[in-house]
């Protein structure tokens, strides 16, 4: 039996994929210059072979085929190749994709499929996914195919419902401005949408997202389950205090509250004590489109008292607005004002301030909500008043973040934190506090002061399951405040454990400036329980 075939047609369409089962083997012998010109290396089936003499030139030849028992052979014949495949024709909609004004288009057979495929996207993209792209009118002239560019624009589809199965009470505002599928219909749309999914803490796909085309409509369907986002952490730690045998206790309590009412809302509330007579109340509110707007507000609230010498309190207001959904621009207003309560420290005065600012986040999750990189940076500018002057302030503050999956055992996690707090004066009761578990390990909470910083953790982490890892960490830092700088070096290991009701996290680190060295004698020793409900 004797099949020709003359290829001249290159089609793309959008949602058309064919594939069969094969039970019989396949046999492919070629005759004339094709057994010599033509490799049958990655062909399995009739398919890949097609595929292949289209994009190698042989667009005429000849397939014979004869069954033999559970043995199909091809046959194949071919005397003519194309090397050049000039294309005429060629509409201004398309020049204005490649960004050329040339009507035609000389091009070499492998490339064409390339070709078509950016003009299918470009369609795509404006929801014309079903447009047919063919070559017709085929002339062959020595090693040179003539033909011309044939579209048939289809009509634009949007999406006109989009239906949840599975979490019925998903954010109805999320689904409005952060899914955002009131849109021209595209493949594009799709991997998107299932994109936006998986950087939500608080719910995930079941599978990939799926559309139901009728005549006159569009359905997106999601497959969405909800994520247990509620958060319960419980740190304590202990250390030798110097010069004494005595064990000096530190932690904390951190609970968060993530679509609790199911508006995609955080409700974050800290209680810490450092162990040093030091106390702090810290918390976070976050309403993202409020009032079923684009609009995202938040509320910060800090308490922080220190002995029996003064005692801060802050409220920071902020509006924000996410051009897209990886990135978060907000403005705020941050009031602070500090008490004296009983200081005899000229470097410690009351005081208010009232800053301006604008914050810029970046962040993007891995498959189990942690980033996977982050840039956050803070531009602060205002006033602060006190007994005897006011003085005009600036603070500037960022995050850095980035993961490295070597392998799926091994990762690098990156972290870099800096801030700056610019004026003529400044008192100790308004400088930076950190150190501690999540900031400089190997020094106590909050007991490093500071106007400015910069300081960097490296983690080298080996998993041991899929939630469960054992790392190697150093931290590294610059500190400088009033009277002093100071250059911080910590080593520790610690090991990360998931188990059902959420994560155990056990390390162990020493820390030291550049006027000690290493003891391990005064290294901290912490063991945190992270509750997931």
């Amino acid at each position: 039996m004797k099949f020709h075939h003359f290829l001249f047609l290159i089609l793309v369409l959008f949602f058309s994929k064919i594939s069969w089962g094969q039970k019989n083997s396949t046999n492919f012998i070629l005759k004339d210059s094709l057994q010599y010109n033509f490799s049958l290396d990655g062909i399995h089936d009739f398919d890949d072979l097609e595929k292949k003499l289209n994009n190698e030139g042989y667009y005429f030849y000849t397939s014979t085929l004869i069954k033999k028992d559970s043995l199909d052979s091809y046959i194949i014949n071919s005397s003519i190749k194309t090397n050049i495949v000039c294309i005429k024709n060629i509409p201004r909609k398309v020049q204005q994709i490649f960004k050329t004004k040339s009507e035609s288009l000389y091009i070499v057979p492998k490339e064409i499929s390339k070709w078509m495929q950016k003009i299918n996207n470009d369609f795509d993209k404006k929801g014309e996914s079903f447009s047919e792209i063919k070559l017709i009118n085929h002339t062959l002239e020595n090693d040179t195919l003539f033909c011309n560019l044939h579209i048939q624009q289809s009509n634009k589809r949007y999406i006109d419902k989009t239906i949840i199965k599975g979490y019925d009470r998903f954010p109805k505002r999320f689904l409005k401005h952060y899914i955002a599928t009131k849109k021209p219909f595209s493949k594009e749309l799709l991997n998107t949408t299932e994109q936006k999914i998986n950087q939500l803490n608080f719910a995930k796909n079941t599978k990939k997202p799926a559309v139901l085309f009728t005549k006159d409509s569009t359905h997106l369907y999601l497959y969405i389950d909800r994520v247990k986002a509620n958060k319960l952490d419980a740190l304590l730690g202990f250390s030798n205090s110097e010069g004494s045998n005595k064990i000096r206790f530190n932690g904390y309590v951190d609970i968060s509250l993530t679509n609790t009412l199911h508006k995609g809302e955080t409700f974050a509330f800290k209680w810490n004590n450092t162990g040093e007579d030091q106390q702090e109340i810290d918390l976070n509110i976050d309403n993202p489109y409020i009032f079923n707007s684009p609009i995202n507000a938040g509320y910060h609230l800090n308490i922080f008292r220190r002995d029996s010498t003064f005692v801060n309190t802050l409220h920071e207001f902020s509006i924000g607005y996410r051009p897209h959904y990886k990135h978060l621009i907000n403005t705020y207003y941050h009031t602070e004002h500090s008490s004296t309560l009983n200081s005899f420290n000229s470097n410690i005065l009351e005081y208010s301030k009232n800053i301006y600012g604008i914050q810029y986040t970046y962040k993007e999750l891995n498959n189990f909500g942690i980033p996977k990189s982050k840039v956050q940076l803070d531009f602060g500018l205002g006033t602060k008043k006190n007994q005897t002057v006011n003085t005009q302030q600036q603070t500037f503050k960022s995050d850095l973040i980035y993961s490295i999956e070597i392998n799926p055992i091994n990762h690098i996690y990156l972290e870099n934190r800096n801030a700056y707090l610019r004026s003529p004066n400044k008192n100790i009761n308004e400088l930076y506090r950190t150190g501690g578990a999540t900031t400089m390990r190997g020094f106590l909470e909050q007991s490093i002061i500071a106007h400015l910083y910069n300081y960097a953790n490296i983690e080298y982490r080996y998993f041991t399951n899929i939630a469960s890892y054992i790392y190697g960490f150093s931290d590294i830092g610059y500190f400088k405040n009033i009277n002093q700088e100071n250059n911080l070096l910590s080593f520790g290991l610690g090991y990360t454990m998931g188990i059902p009701s959420g994560l155990l996290k056990i390390s162990y680190a020493v820390g030291k400036n550049q006027n000690t060295t290493f003891n391990l004698n005064n290294g901290l020793f912490h063991i945190n329980f992270v509750t997931i409900f």
